[in-house]
């Protein structure tokens, strides 16, 4: 769905007891897609920008976890422009999908408004630590690493919102938690859950989609409440 279409429908419901436990309705699930560089094997050292920024919105209290909306966005990256080969083979992002795209200033200010547009998101007088979501991601680089270190690079901090900046949850962690047994990354998740794996590893939006319906699973059968698993080191947004 995208923002803009969703049906009021999902909003009336009753939750099953499992559910009811959740802390959060709503759960923001993202991957990132980053360049990357490798030679004979070996990855190489360069700054990384992000080139797919795709976003999954889930109600964790309908009985699917149903998905109500999504953003998805290519980013052109602008301090090495051109893609490595080894890039394109793992991502499936190739150089004409990003030409022309929006920088990344542009696309985070888009996600924001996107967030902070829509009503069921929003808690007294917007979006803030009162706010009734949680992000969550497939372990940590995404929020810990990837997102800061750009977006500081690029002189960029103040277009983030503080809901932006706090804890997020890692799945990987939340279906340990769950389970009782060690996350072997996403695919080897969705084969525990006995779950097929819907399009291409490594291409964001698919990943994204894969790993909400990882967490869709988690939710409706062991009902568990989704919790902020890491939150980001003081230094980590320090100028």
């Amino acid at each position: 769905l995208q923002s803009g279409e969703e049906s009021s429908d999902w909003l009336h419901y009753e939750t099953t007891p499992t559910q009811s436990k959740q802390q959060f309705r709503f759960a923001l699930v993202l991957d990132f897609e980053a360049t990357c560089f490798e030679a004979g094997g070996i990855k190489l050292k360069a700054p990384q920008e992000i080139i797919e920024f795709p976003v999954v919105i889930i109600d964790l209290l309908t009985p699917q976890g149903e998905a109500v909306a999504e953003f998805h966005r290519y980013v052109r990256p602008t301090e090495i422009p051109r893609l490595s080969q080894f890039c394109t083979e793992l991502t499936g992002i190739t150089q004409d999908m990003v030409d022309g795209q929006a920088t990344i200033d542009i696309v985070l200010r888009e996600f924001v408004a996107w967030v902070e547009a829509q009503p069921f998101l929003v808690k007294g007088n917007g979006v803030d630590s009162t706010s009734n979501f949680v992000l969550c991601t497939c372990g940590d680089w995404d929020l810990k690493t990837m997102f800061p270190t750009e977006i500081k690079r690029k002189g960029l901090t103040e277009l983030v919102p503080a809901w932006l900046r706090g804890g997020w949850c890692n799945v990987k962690a939340h279906f340990e938690a769950v389970t009782g047994t060690r996350a072997k990354g996403m695919p080897g998740m969705l084969n525990f859950l006995r779950l097929p794996l819907v399009g291409r590893h490594h291409s964001g939006i698919d990943d994204t989609r894969n790993i909400a319906r990882i967490l869709q699973r988690l939710v409706c059968e062991w009902g568990d409440p989704v919790l902020i698993t890491k939150t980001p080191h003081p230094a980590a947004w320090a100028e």
